[in-house]
């Protein structure tokens, strides 16, 4: 419908939309975006017809308090859950406690004594065993975070809290927090609520509060803390609830009468609203905001909410209002989608245009940040040695490139080199195992492009965060002993990561790509080229031809410099048959056919998976057994085998920004679906036998 005014409470609102779902560490169920805040919801006339209709949007979190109401919101929370048999299951409670109300001037008080009564205060009037986040009001610096995480990991070790969090702590406190959780196994602070809004807070809005800036929004890119965002409206600034006449040239004007410093004063709350939200930036935020409404047939609110919800870090936003025409409003933020253009223009005012950008880390940045230990640089070495001479026929062991077909889920993988590591070392003798550790997916039209381009699998492209999950993933496989296998999809990718690469492949969509041939001509690992979908080896061959040689291109270095690249060549560059449009081509007589176009000058891998199984992942261990009867047999020219594996059989569907990350099944691939353990372990017996038996053949 489209907009005609610009004041959010006459606005007309678009049709409703289906509410999005987050993840909040510790959590094993899905967490609205929208999170309704309790905080007047003691003033709200017909209390449990407004929660009905918050749960009616989609909402399934609440965000209460021990002080709001003086605990009275808790208990309308609690009594409604009763009355309407709420299955506990089915919301998320979140609770705050330790510090006093407004006549208190918000005391902290993180005596653990006093914060258990507390608590069991809350969980009394909501009427539950447990909330699922236990977040502190307010910090108390004169406290140890040791203190702090001590008594919050016993909360939760009592069953009391399931995850906990913080509200209004600065962000080194909070990284102080992290870090000690992390060095002493105690469970980690999951979330923190800050004021955040596209209004940027000159000041702190209120006593003891903290509020978002744009260094502060970087600091989360790479730790595993929620943002539960308040005040996002800017108390309805953003919305056209007040200081809508207030225009760029008057803020100076408003500034003179900012300070009042009695909170008891009929004119404090004013003062201390003003001081934070009025100035020249914010004001002309709203204005942007305003328009941007009016382009997208949105109210000023929504477009406000969205502009928290379109942030880096994860963000879920909190809207408390009595009234439920306003919250059904609200909550159709969830469904405005704002492209990072607008992003920009709401910001800064750039012209919205297609495409926007943002700047990254230089590869020379990420590899001083997490830099490659001895122990994984040992790993690198002797897989690549080993690998290069086995494609030379130095080395008779056969590589097996084994793992899930993409990384969605760190967790899951490292779950899956653990397992993956006492196999590899039984079978060292002759197998050289590599873990499949793939990052980026090529995709024939649209889809999710793996865990490098969206980290979080909501379609928000954190491209930032998914370098550092990447090279962080693969230093810890590495240090494990493990060696890391990956494709390389984007060239642009490769310096971030290939110092903690064995093997690289090339795949069949970029084989013939000049761009990825001159990249593979110098990295340091063995690289395969797969041949074509059609089934066409000898674009491979080429391939092949063209990264042995040396070149000299234009690229950037690893400093993000324009630059001349001089490269030798790779000497073990090499031919991956993965099948194609016509069929499966693992077979004798592919690999005789395949062996006459290579002419002795290198090697074959063969996929197991892919068109050599016709996509049926349950054909892997039949080309396993196929290519074992060949080695048996005699053939030496295959040196190496792909087979796509993770924990769970099979492949789950994910549409990024549709589907709840949280219900994906855990170690289930989202892209190829792929054998199980089970299988992983007879192919791998299956292949050593066989490089066994040919073995005692050349004897």
């Amino acid at each position: 419908m489209a907009a005609t005014a610009i004041n959010n409470s006459i606005i007309s609102a678009p049709s409703p939309a289906a509410m999005t779902y987050g993840q909040i560490t510790g959590l094993k169920k899905p967490v609205s975006r929208i999170v309704y805040g309790t905080l007047f919801l003691n003033k709200a006339e017909k209390a449990w017809d407004l929660l009905d209709s918050v749960v009616a949007s989609g909402c399934n979190t609440f965000d209460c308090a021990a002080i709001y109401g003086n605990g009275e919101c808790e208990t309308i929370l609690g009594s409604w859950i009763r009355a309407r048999k709420v299955k506990r299951d089915d919301i998320v409670i979140v609770t705050k406690g330790g510090c006093g109300n407004q006549d208190s001037q918000w005391a902290v008080n993180m005596s653990e004594a006093e914060l258990k009564k507390e608590l069991n205060s809350s969980l009394k009037r909501l009427g539950v065993k447990h909330v699922d986040v236990y977040m502190l009001h307010r910090d108390d610096p004169a406290t140890p975070v040791s203190d702090i995480v001590n008594m919050m990991d016993g909360f939760v070790n009592d069953g009391m809290v399931t995850s906990w969090g913080v509200s209004n702590w600065t962000s080194a406190r909070l990284e102080e927090a992290l870090e000690y959780a992390k060095s002493t196994g105690k469970i980690l602070p999951s979330c923190d609520s800050v004021q955040a809004s596209l209004a940027e807070a000159a000041q702190p809005v209120w006593p003891g509060t903290e509020y978002m800036t744009e260094k502060r929004a970087d600091w989360y890119s790479d730790k595993p803390v929620s943002v539960l965002a308040w005040e996002c409206l800017a108390k309805g600034f953003l919305a056209g609830m007040w200081g809508a006449d207030i225009k760029a040239e008057d803020v100076d004007q408003h500034a003179k009468r900012r300070r009042v410093d009695d909170c008891n004063s009929p004119s404090w709350r004013e003062a201390q609203l003003t001081g934070a939200y009025i100035t020249v930036e914010n004001v002309e935020r709203r204005d942007r905001c305003r328009s941007l409404a009016i382009k997208k047939g949105a109210t000023m609110g929504q477009i406000a909410l969205a502009y928290v919800l379109a942030q880096k870090y994860n963000s879920f936003v909190l809207v408390g209002t009595t009234k439920e025409e306003h919250f059904r409003s609200n909550a159709n933020a969830a469904g405005v989608s704002l492209s990072e253009a607008e992003v920009a223009y709401l910001e800064y005012g750039t012209e919205i245009k297609d495409k926007a950008e943002i700047e990254l880390c230089t590869p020379v940045e990420l590899c001083e940040e997490i830099p490659i230990t001895s122990a994984a640089a040992k790993t690198v070495q002797g897989a690549r040695l080993k690998l290069g001479a086995g494609i030379e026929g130095k080395d008779d062991r056969l590589m097996v490139l084994v793992g899930p077909c993409s990384i969605h889920d760190p967790e899951a993988a490292m779950d899956y080199a653990q397992k993956l590591m006492p196999l590899a070392n039984k079978h060292a003798e002759d197998l050289v195992v590599v873990m499949r550790v793939y990052f980026e997916k090529p995709r024939t039209t649209v889809g999710w492009k793996g865990l490098i381009s969206d980290p979080d699998l909501n379609g928000t492209f954190n491209v930032g965060k998914g370098l550092r999950t990447a090279r962080k993933l693969l230093l810890d496989v590495n240090n494990m002993g493990l060696p890391a296998g990956t494709e390389f999809l984007s060239a642009v990718t490769a310096d971030y990561i290939s110092d903690l690469v064995s093997y690289g492949a090339i795949g069949a969509r970029t084989t013939e790509s000049q761009v990825h041939r001159e990249m593979a001509s110098g990295l340091g690992m063995p690289v395969g080229f797969k041949n074509a979908t059609s089934g066409d080896v000898q674009v491979a061959v080429d391939a092949i031809g063209a990264a042995k040689a040396k070149a000299s291109f234009l690229g950037t270095n690893k400093r993000g410099r324009p630059a001349v690249i001089n490269t030798d060549g790779n000497p073990h560059s090499h031919l991956i048959l993965r099948g194609g449009s016509k069929g499966p081509n693992f077979a004798k007589e592919f690999i005789v056919e395949a062996e006459g176009k290579l002419k002795g000058k290198t090697s074959i891998c063969v996929d197991c998976s892919h068109g050599n199984s016709n996509k049926k992942h349950e054909n892997q261990p039949l080309v396993a057994t196929d290519i074992a009867q060949q080695i048996t047999d005699g053939n030496t020219s295959i040196t190496g085998v792909m087979i796509e594996s993770h924990l769970v059989e099979g492949a789950q569907k994910l549409s990024p920004g549709q589907t709840d990350p949280t219900t994906l099944v855990y170690g289930k691939s989202v892209t190829d679906a792929c054998i199980n353990m089970a299988n992983t372990v007879e192919c791998l017996e299956v292949l050593a036998k066989a490089v066994r038996a040919r073995r005692e053949r050349a004897l």
